[in-house]
């Protein structure tokens, strides 16, 4: 996943280690986050069609899974119960996300 680019897949982690990093005023990139197997990356990209917020790197040897559009709407018209988890999973984990977010916030004010 590159900064900046179309977001056209999410990716689940299965083993191994990623890191996010963002350039920003033309610095360095930073590691602005670290993943571990069960991490699910790129999907507010995915979801939303907005373009990739940072830059995603393998610290070590990784398998993911790339899940893309295509392979959602076959999930969907095959399996359409195990679609559902999926839809309900990603609702969890973006509400978990948000709900973190904003704590973050309150805590800066």
């Amino acid at each position: 996943m590159q900064e900046g680019a179309i977001s056209d897949s999410m990716i689940y982690l299965e083993s191994g280690h990623l890191s996010a990093c963002r350039a920003v005023g033309g610095a360095p990139p930073e590691r602005v986050a670290r993943f571990l197997p069960g991490a699910v990356l790129g999907e507010i990209g995915f979801l939303t069609g907005r373009p990739r917020t940072a830059t995603v790197r393998a610290d070590a040897d990784s398998e993911v899974v790339v899940i893309t559009h295509a392979a959602l709407a076959c999930l969907t018209a095959e399996h359409p119960a195990l679609a559902e988890e999926l839809q309900a999973a990603l609702s969890r984990l973006l509400a978990e996300r948000l709900a973190r977010t904003t704590a973050l916030a309150y805590a800066l004010i």
